[in-house]
């Protein structure tokens, strides 16, 4: 993202606004938020000292990696902790920490592509300081490290094939599967081309969920369908309830179409595909976690560029939903933009319900406000934050802190199922000076619930019918801000009753 500074007054978007962002984590040296559990702290000074956080699908408890203070180096780290209340529970996993998976064995390189589990179990894939031929590993933790799989060892259930150099994204489903990808197999049984794989282990079974030189998704847009060459080892995610499977590949067909999204083994997302409303297709995809499939398999979202017409694209469930180019709330003069940032877009995720967070840059006029994050529920859109916002780094609710945001950090959102969103900042003070890196937290409305209580319920409905047919601006009775309190509203109230923060 680029690299901008503060501006002493803040320009204020269309539509609502949602709460002061607060720091939950932060690497600020005597900040409350920055306490690692061992009497350890976050790296002082770095301007990337957390990735993305991630939710256990119950939204229970949630995971990060980052890097620890260690002098004037940094160490990676994993943590595991509690939402409520929130607090930094345990340490997973440290660079030049014993693993515990063998004698003496070292953490090196932690992956931060990883996942939390209702039970409190995390999944990762990590270098250790065993010999080459046997230091990559994907494992699982919970008060403890047990192995799922490890370099050079052989894969249940295939001939004469070890799991390769390279095994990442390890993620879980609620019934107990464990799924990640691995590259570079190696065995006599490993023929040109088939080096690379997803793997499965269910109750004592392994399955091969995909496999590079033999998979050939289906509903692929140019002819012949062409087998994967390539899994992008960070990039797989799983629907922790449904079981779906939602990755990046690369095919082995023409270089302007071989580049794909695939879901479990159908082709969602592909170069050159084209979408209602834009003359030219898909010409690539966004790298990094630039994509979502929710915990209950219903809304799956990706990024994609149109470079011949210089558009950016963020595509839920196959419709494009934000656009560089296009308002960033309808009927808004403020339209997301590529001048000030070519990728247009910073964030783009989603909820199990299908409301979407998007950020990025725009054709603000001042510089120094021109990057925001958009909430979009029920046809309302809320401006969650912008460049220049307090931020609230000691809890007291108030901007008070001499802190404000400099820098989105890209792809490192996620939106729980409650409507709170979690991201990494940079900050600065008032005389742009660099304060930290921060995680914050910014609650958003909770769809249908009118009174703000952090429940969806039959006050909500009874508020709503009690406003029937008002067109006073702006009520949270109009719950789809259509101007007028109707059915539609109640229809809105039902279809998310009993939903809680």
């Amino acid at each position: 993202m680029k690299n901008l500074f503060l501006l002493s007054s803040i320009v204020i978007a269309c539509g609502a606004q949602a709460a002061l962002p607060k720091a939950v984590l932060s690497n600020i040296p005597g900040a409350a938020t920055n306490v690692i559990p061992g009497g350890a702290f976050w790296q002082a000074g770095d301007a990337d000292a957390f990735d993305a956080i991630r939710f256990s699908p119950d939204r229970s408890l949630w995971a990060i990696s980052g890097e620890q203070e260690n002098g004037t180096t940094d160490l990676d780290i994993i943590v595991r902790g509690t939402t409520s209340p929130w607090a930094v529970t345990h340490v997973v996993a440290l660079e030049g920490a014993p693993t515990f998976l063998e004698t003496n064995e070292l953490w090196v390189t932690i992956r931060d592509s990883m996942s939390v589990a209702n039970n409190g179990s995390v999944f990762f894939g990590a270098d250790t300081d065993s010999p080459t031929t046997s230091d990559d590993v994907a494992v699982e933790w919970n008060i403890g490290t047990t192995l799922l799989g490890r370099e050079g060892s052989p894969v249940p259930g295939l001939t004469d094939v070890n799991f390769g150099a390279g095994n990442n994204s390890v993620h879980a489903t609620n019934d107990g599967r464990k799924r990640w990808v691995s590259t570079g197999l190696t065995g006599a049984g490993v023929l040109t081309g088939q080096t690379q794989m997803i793997y499965e282990t269910y109750l004592g079974t392994s399955t091969v969920l995909a496999r590079s030189g033999i998979s050939v998704p289906t509903g692929q847009l140019i002819s012949p369908d062409q087998v994967i060459t390539t899994f992008t080892g960070d990039r797989l995610q799983s629907a922790a309830y449904s079981g779906e499977i939602f990755y990046n590949v690369v095919l082995a067909g023409p270089a302007a179409s071989n580049v794909a999204m695939v879901l479990d083994s159908a082709i969602h997302l592909q170069e050159t595909q084209t979408y209602s409303g834009f003359s030219t297709g898909v010409t690539s995809l966004s790298s990094g976690d630039a994509h979502t499939i929710t915990a209950n398999g219903q809304y799956k979202m990706s990024r994609a560029a149109l470079l011949t017409s210089a558009i950016d694209v963020c595509v839920l469930n196959g419709s494009v939903v934000a656009a560089t180019d296009a308002p960033i709330a309808p009927s808004s003069s403020e339209l997301w933009d590529d001048a000030p940032y070519a990728p247009t877009f910073i964030y783009s995720t989603c909820n199990g319900y299908g409301e979407t967070v998007i950020g990025g840059t725009t054709n603000n006029a001042n510089a120094l406000t021109n990057a925001v994050i958009m909430f979009s529920a029920a046809g309302k859109s809320t401006e969650v934050a912008r460049e220049g916002d307090p931020v609230d780094l000691d809890g007291n609710g108030i901007a008070d802190d001499n802190a404000f945001i400099s820098i989105f950090e890209d792809n490192k959102l996620t939106v729980t199922d409650g409507n709170v969103a979690y991201f990494s900042v940079e900050v600065v003070d008032a005389s742009s000076v660099f304060v930290g890196d921060v995680v914050v937290a910014v609650v958003l409305p909770l769809t249908g619930d009118v009174d703000d209580s952090g429940e969806v319920d039959a006050a909500d409905i009874d508020l709503v019918i009690a406003q029937f047919g008002s067109t006073t601006p702006g009520i949270p009775e109009d719950v789809d801000g259509s101007g007028e309190v109707d059915a539609a509203d109640i229809d809105i109230v039902i279809a998310n009753f009993g939903r809680t923060r």
